[in-house]
């Protein structure tokens, strides 16, 4: 009987820890594969297991080199998980143009941000395009749309080559199923328009998909090459997650602002007209952002939503540990930055560069006098490590409008590591357009897909009714 892959890896590389029986099996089953979609819940260990399936690939031949691209603020993570491997080389390819010149694309592993992979794509093309290789995409989300630039290049890179895809939540509507099934198994939908005709029911007025159909054709689909792991079904030590809604009133003069402000978002739309997804959503991000930035919207440095009391109250519940705060948008992280400076809050959020949000996450978890982490969860919500081992404890101030970053926001927490249970608090400011978020969030159902009514529906959802 010939030697499983696992077994091949453990006889050449020493580990830097025995994978979980789950995860050998995995390993098992696709690391021969030359495309797998690794579709396993964040804490579950995708990293560890492409990495042992890259290996084994190095080993057979069939890869000389691993590329792997992620969101940048993964690449540290991913290079000191590597450098516990002796005898791979990693490099991180990262920094300026000039920077980034000046490293030679020679390692074993070569990491870099999916933006980088783009910007620098004709040169990577040229410099490994002549090798066999493996392309990982590490939160690969980034290419669910076959429209954008990140899944064209992937496609291009990986064309006749090997690929594996790394995500914890693969889909976010059946739609992005498509992309996935093209990169890993091509040949199931001919084209986009075949995946259409047989999952797509009924469309709106602006022609975008609103009823699916064949989906247990499409779950089956998905799992062709690939495998999908449930947090809770392969770890069963895991502490339990609560969820907790906070329902709070906004002040009377705060409410009356976001009242005129909304009313005045609400009367650009077309009076009686349809509201398409894309106006609906910014809608939603204009207004989620007067709820807690009450002093910047009144002009007047002094007033304070009630959100900050929220706050104050879990610092107190939680009496000297850890906080990690996701607020969705900017404008609320600088302010949040500011205003808690006296529990030396550190953030990770869109203002900062890669290197400084990764630096601000070490701090948090080493240094015990920080007390609070400020996080966008599209920023630090995507496979950020080392949390659980500090914190049990997050508040949502404002909700994601789309449920999966709410999901993996949550799994930096819950995950393997965690020792205690796991708190997830969401502040719900009443008669506000949070109502609707936090409705949309427990029905685990994308904005896009759930707002398509009328004006005076949309106007319903803004004020809470």
């Amino acid at each position: 009987m010939s030697e499983l892959p696992y077994e091949v890896v453990k006889s050449h590389f020493t580990l830097p820890f025995e994978l979980y029986p789950f995860q050998q099996d995995i390993v098992n089953v696709l690391s021969p594969l030359p495309r797998a979609g690794y579709y396993a819940q964040p804490g579950t260990g995708k990293t560890a297991m492409s990495t042992a399936s890259a290996l084994y690939k190095k080993l057979k031949g069939t890869s000389e080199v691993a590329v792997v691209t992620m969101p940048p603020i993964l690449i540290k993570t991913w290079a000191r998980w590597l450098a516990r491997i002796p005898g791979i080389k990693v490099t991180q390819y990262l920094g300026t143009p000039k920077a980034r010149a000046a490293i030679k694309l020679d390692g074993d592993f070569i990491l870099m941000s999916i933006q980088i992979f783009k910007i620098d794509h004709v040169r990577i093309m040229a410099e490994l395009g002549h090798k066999p290789r493996v392309l990982i995409v590490d939160e690969a989300t980034a290419i669910k749309s076959v429209a954008s630039d990140n899944y064209k290049k992937t496609r291009e890179f990986a064309d006749d080559q090997e690929l594996m895809l790394l995500t914890g939540t693969p889909l976010s509507s059946p739609a992005d199923a498509y992309a996935y099934c093209k990169l890993i198994a091509p040949t199931i939908y001919r084209n986009l328009r075949t995946f259409e005709n047989v999952h797509v029911e009924e469309r709106d007025f602006f022609n975008k998909p609103t009823k699916w159909q064949n989906l247990d054709l499409l779950a089956d689909n998905m799992r062709v090459n690939a495998v999908r792991v449930y947090k809770r079904d392969v770890l069963k030590d895991l502490p339990p997650i609560t969820y907790t809604p906070i329902f709070y009133d906004l002040s009377p003069d705060h409410a009356r602002l976001y009242k005129r402000l909304a009313d005045d978002q609400v009367l650009k739309l077309k009076d009686g007209g349809k509201i398409d997804a894309t106006q609906a959503t910014a809608l939603y991000h204009a207004l989620q952002q007067i709820i807690i930035n009450f002093d910047v919207f009144a002009q007047d440095d002094t007033l304070l939503s009630a959100g900050y009391d929220i706050i104050e109250e879990v610092m107190d519940e939680i009496a000297g540990g850890k906080l990690v705060i996701f607020a969705s948008y900017r404008m609320t992280n600088r302010g949040l930055v500011k205003r808690l400076a006296k529990y030396n809050a550190v953030a990770a959020y869109g203002d900062l560069t890669s290197v400084q949000q990764a630096r601000n996450i070490e701090q948090f978890i080493s240094d015990p006098a920080c007390r609070i982490l400020i996080a966008q969860p599209i920023s630090a919500g995507y496979g950020v490590d080392g949390l659980q081992a500090v914190c049990s404890d997050a508040l949502f101030l404002e909700e994601p409008v789309v449920p999966r970053d709410f999901e993996q926001a949550c799994d930096r927490l819950s995950r393997e590591g965690q020792r205690h249970g796991v708190n997830v608090r969401i502040a719900i400011a009443l008669k506000t357009c949070q109502v609707r978020l936090h409705n949309n969030l427990l029905a685990k159902d994308a904005l896009v897909n759930s707002v398509q009514g009328s004006y005076q529906d949309l106007r319903d959802a803004i004020f809470g009714n």
